[in-house]
């Protein structure tokens, strides 16, 4: 087929490494296979790998669950490798033979896609034991409550004690992985449909998106730090240390774990108090993982308490501000930076009732329109380098508390209506329609409240 290159005999260089390196920059083979005992490379040419490109687009473009399932790339390779074994076995094949191979193993793949795992991921939360609890479809546990239970393990009699070992050994790698953090707590998440490498992408994900909506709903700095063990942590349990140029030698420990100076019986409570925004928190979770009406919106409030968590995690207040107007904007949709400032303004003013005019500031006397606008340019100087990223100074004059605390009150609220919004007629999967249905509530309940007062 056109595109596709067998290469053998004297043009194939073996004997080092580095000069098959240098031959295939040569030749430009585009996954490549090489057979080393019979002297052959096989592969694609540029051309021929643009078309398997194309080629796989097209196919996650017609099977809507593989948009979710596969990565283009994992596609294009695996298309690859299938088209390369049955030409490898016979050059001469034809087209419509070829084809027909790949269809039928790509159809064997979908196998494997179609799987549903129980992912287990370390986490930093509370140095302390408490209720499991849960948003959504994802489940946090405390080490010492995560059994058998949380697991299916053993499928059948014939490989029961290998798949006990395999348990066993999971255990094991489960308990390492919290114990180089100093970590106690397991987030568990299922998730269906996904190739295996998307699956603990989408799982992480997750996983990521609760603890930002955690940390939003909660509204305290005690946990700021908490995080995946493989993802963005606080770096604690450590010792700064430095040499003083007269021989002294300093040192000083930083010993406070994630979550340290949370009180256990006050979260417990705020657990049970908190359901509405919990259980609204979790229909967007569960869009997330397993599809549903409104993806538009459920998605862009993950997004935006995936932001939430990445901005709760950053040490430099520069790039804090710019995470946290990242996470408004992927919430509201401010696809281009002009006028982004009286987007986010709408929004914030439909969804939290807040007016532009209205003295929001915690610190100092600041309006909701001046801070808005001032989170806007300072992220604009701060990515496009107009100010500084290694500074303790910000662009502007607004505590970047203030704005923490505009976003975790939207990102609560914006779940809140949107299961509202959901459980209520048959609405548009958009922001517009979105924040004019809470506009129209909002004068309802007002209307209903006037109305009381004249009786």
């Amino acid at each position: 087929m056109e595109g596709f290159c067998r290469l053998a005999g004297d043009a194939l260089d073996l004997s080092s490494p580095m000069k098959f390196l240098t031959w295939n920059d040569k030749h430009k083979l585009h996954h490549a296979s090489l057979n080393v005992p019979e002297r052959v490379a096989t592969g694609f040419s540029g051309q021929g790998a643009l078309a398997l490109r194309e080629l796989a687009r097209e196919l996650r473009r017609a099977n809507p669950t593989w948009e979710t399932a596969v990565t283009l790339h994992q596609v294009e390779a695996k298309l690859a490798s299938v088209l390369r074994t049955i030409l490898e076995a016979a050059p001469e094949t034809e087209t419509g033979v070829a084809a027909a191979g790949v269809a039928q193993r790509l159809l064997d793949w979908t196998v494997d896609i179609g799987s549903t795992r129980r992912h287990a991921v370390p986490i930093a939360f509370l140095p302390q034991r408490a209720t499991r609890f849960a948003i959504g479809p994802v489940e946090f546990v405390h080490r010492e409550d995560f059994g058998q239970a949380d697991v299916k393990v053993g499928a059948s009699a014939s490989n029961a004690n290998s798949a006990t070992e395999r348990h066993q050994f999971a255990m094991e790698r489960i308990d390492k992985s919290l114990a180089t953090r100093g970590a106690h707590w397991i987030a568990l998440v299922t998730v269906s449909n996904r190739e295996a490498d998307v699956s603990v992408a989408t799982a992480n994900n997750a996983v990521d998106i609760a603890l930002g909506a955690l940390q939003a709903m909660v509204g305290t700095s005690g946990l700021n730090t908490i995080g995946r063990v493989g993802g963005r942590l606080a770096n604690w349990d450590c010792f700064d240390t430095w040499f003083e140029m007269d021989g002294q030698t300093a040192f000083r420990r930083n010993d406070d774990p994630p979550g340290f100076a949370i009180d256990i019986g006050a979260f417990e409570k705020w657990l049970a108090e908190a359901h509405p925004a919990r259980s609204a928190a979790g229909q967007c979770l569960h869009a997330f993982l397993a599809g549903g009406p409104f993806p538009r919106l459920n998605e862009a409030w993950c997004e935006a308490a995936y932001w939430f968590h990445e901005a709760m995690a950053e040490h430099l207040d520069t790039m804090r501000i710019a995470r946290l107007e990242t996470s408004l904007e992927v919430l509201l949709r401010a696809e281009k930076s002009s006028g982004s400032a009286n987007r986010i303004l709408a929004g914030l003013e439909a969804v939290l009732g807040i007016d532009p005019s209205t003295n929001i500031g915690v610190v100092r006397s600041v309006t909701m329109r001046e801070l808005v606008e001032e989170m806007v340019r300072s992220r604009s100087r701060v990515l496009h380098g107009t100010w500084p990223t290694l500074t303790s100074d910000l662009p502007g004059t607004i505590p970047v508390s203030d704005l923490a605390a505009v976003v975790r009150r939207l990102i609560v609220m914006f779940a809140i209506k949107l299961e509202q919004y959901a459980a209520n007629g048959d609405h548009k999967d958009d922001l517009a329609p979105f924040l004019t249905w809470v506009r129209g509530q909002a004068t309802k309940r007002a209307s209903t409240v006037v109305s009381a007062e004249t009786k």
